[in-house]
Parts: structure tokens; sequence; C-alpha cells
């Protein structure tokens, strides 16, 4: 599994922009996993968070991390590039870390 996750990733295009993840992850918990967006209880909820650096508010990131799992939401982080904080994909990810965080 962890070599086609990094495949995976490593085949994405980068699209430029702000590492704006605290609104993403606010996002997956707000809309995604929720009634409303097709989850369902008998189905795990899991979120891949994909970034290529420190994000633009760490505070707010690590809140909606932590909401999220709260909310019973896996996630798993994977860093890309060189620029990628990692004491803050540590803090988004699940525990422990050798499963859930990844960089490429």
């Amino acid at each position: 599994l962890r070599m086609a996750v990094l495949k995976a990733v490593e085949s994405l295009q980068f699209m430029g922009g702000a590492t704006n993840t605290g609104d993403a992850l606010q996002y997956v918990n707000d809309n995604v996993f929720t009634k409303d967006g097709g989850a369902r209880t008998d189905v795990p909820r899991i979120t891949v968070v994909i970034t290529d650096g420190q994000s633009i508010d760490s505070a707010k990131t690590l809140a909606a991390a932590e909401n999220a799992r709260l909310n019973n939401i896996g996630l798993i982080a994977v860093g890309v590039g060189a620029n990628v904080g990692d004491a803050e994909i540590k803090s988004i990810a699940n525990d422990p870390d050798s499963d859930y965080v990844f960089k490429v």
C-alpha cells in the first residue's frame, strides 16, 4: 500500500498557489464526511492530505486536524518536495508517524 500511495502522489501535477492546509481540512470536516456529503457510518473516514510546504496558518491547520480526529476521520499526511514542514505533517497525521506520514 505504501508504494502504491507514493507512486500515485508522484504522478500528480503541481498547480501552484498558497499552502492553505487548515482551510482544506476544515472543508473536509464540514462538507465531505457528512450525511449530506455522502458519508456512511459503516465506512471508514480517511483523508489523505498532500502538501508542498508549511501552511500559511499552522495553528488553524493543527486545530482542523484535531477536529477531524474528533470526528473519527483518519488522517494520512504526504509531504511533497524539500519545503515540507516535518513537524506540521506529523501533527496533521494520525499516530504512529511511521504508518501515516510520507515524504516524496
